[in-house]
């Protein structure tokens, strides 16, 4: 079955490479199929992480974490 490109044609949200998928394969993508996917799935991890470090909780976490690590290496 051959491939078919839709008319649907798009703007990587990433690299703004211009992307034109399959019928089958568009289903409301944003991204290239050049890793861009993975990379802002790093990126969202990375930023949620910093928010997360930046509350009260992630400090006392942090904090906790440390003396545990401390403690371990004391010995």
């Amino acid at each position: 079955m051959p491939i078919v490109p839709c008319v649907r044609l798009y703007h990587c949200t990433r690299c703004h490479c211009q992307v034109k998928p399959c019928r089958r394969c568009y289903r409301g993508r944003v991204y290239c199929a050049n890793g861009c996917a993975q990379q802002a799935r790093k990126d969202s991890l990375r930023r949620a992480g910093a928010r997360y470090r930046s509350t009260r909780h992630g400090r006392l976490n942090n904090a906790a974490r440390q003396r545990r690590f401390r403690a371990r290496h004391k010995k």
